[in-house]
């Protein structure tokens, strides 16, 4: 049985970062725990081997507390598995050449060994595992020339491709078709079908997705894995936290652990699920004038434990269109007095906020 997964993120983060305890924030020991939780996934499996794919760190320059609880973690977690592969991603990673990157700490752990270059190892069952660390790089100019070093075009064992890229299709939206970080689904086909590799486990971009992927006879699967841990509230909800795991056959299933998971709501009186396992973070993103009442739900959320993190933004999109509207009142009137009215009558404020007296202060202030 092989394990993958990747992007877990360890870091201080900031985003609710919470109290810190012996130089970890709340978010770093959430991430951890979830590092824990998958390595023991991968053991309640029976995974001989596990990747992780990429990212384990969320920084070039992690804190050494940090450094020190992934060590400890990692080791646990090789007690109970045969061996474990660490390739750099981005955010590990400084450049594509040898050691420039944060996890060379963990080269000397028992059962542990870092690969910052693409390479080819074989399973107990003599299927093949290629990994292949994220270099910056286009990836559909190099990728190629990686495989063709280390796989012969036809083979007769499973190929496994692990890989820290993300995966794009016609489908998606502009800026990610035109991500050089990403491979076409049939530049990868092709690639797969030469070499026969029938599946694909790539890291990097976060959203969970898989594909099936033909030409003639030859099939291969795509999965996007997903992360281990989100990094904050630019991926929102909770499908993240799955462990890929991939039988002697190619099979892949997937095992889940709990962790953090953020969650906008634009409404201070929405419900969310305060019964999940995951440790709820929630943003409140509201019209200004509803600001006041969605900083009290953030506070009474955390007074009751039903989330570990909690605060409230006024929209900044609402805002900013009130402000626009405020400023063609005010280009439309004819003195600067009217202006000024105009502007103050129709910007945004707080809610509670007299504007009659805002006006006055300008007009003193600018005497008019």
């Amino acid at each position: 049985m092989l394990a993958v997964f990747g992007d877990c993120h360890i870091g201080n983060l900031q985003v609710h970062g919470g109290p810190v305890e012996a130089g970890l924030n709340l978010r770093c020991r959430e991430n951890l725990a979830s590092l824990k939780a998958a390595l023991e996934t991968a053991a309640a499996a029976s995974a001989e081997t596990v990747v992780i794919a990429g990212d384990l760190l969320d920084t070039m320059r992690p804190t050494p507390q940090a450094m020190a609880e992934v060590a400890r973690v990692l080791a646990a977690g090789a007690n109970s598995i045969h061996r474990i592969f660490l390739i750099p991603g981005n955010h590990d990673r400084n450049s594509s050449l040898p050691g420039d990157h944060a996890l060379g700490v963990f080269v000397g752990l028992a059962r542990v060994k870092v690969l910052d270059k693409p390479t080819q190892v074989t399973c107990a069952d003599d299927s093949d595992i290629v990994l292949i660390p994220f270099r910056s790089e286009p990836v559909e100019h190099w990728l190629g020339a990686s495989l063709e070093n280390l796989l012969p075009e036809t083979g007769n064992r499973c190929r496994v491709l692990v890989m820290h890229q993300g995966i794009k299709d016609d489908t998606m939206p502009e800026w990610m078709r035109n991500s050089t970080d990403a491979i076409h689904i049939n530049v990868l086909g092709n690639l797969c079908a030469k070499y026969d590799i029938g599946l694909v486990l790539a890291a990097h971009w976060h959203a969970h997705r898989t594909w099936e992927w033909a030409a003639g006879s030859f099939k291969a699967d795509f999965v996007q894995i997903g992360a281990l841990n989100p990094t904050g509230f630019s991926d929102p909800g909770s499908d993240y936290g799955r462990v890929a795991l991939v039988s002697r056959e190619g099979l892949v299933s997937f095992g889940r652990v709990h962790g953090p998971r953020f969650l906008t709501l634009r409404d201070p009186a929405a419900s969310f699920d305060a019964a999940s396992a995951d440790r709820l973070h929630i943003r409140y993103v509201v019209p200004p004038e509803r600001l006041n009442e969605a900083v009290e739900r953030a506070k009474s959320d955390l007074a009751k434990g039903l989330v570990v993190g909690a605060h409230a933004d006024a929209d900044d999109s609402l805002v900013e269109a009130a402000t626009r509207t405020a400023a063609k009142e005010a280009a439309s009137a004819e003195t600067l007095e009217h202006a000024l009215a105009a502007y103050v009558m129709a910007m945004p404020l707080d809610e509670g906020v007299d504007r009659e007296a805002v006006l006055t202060e300008c007009r003193r202030l600018l005497g008019v």
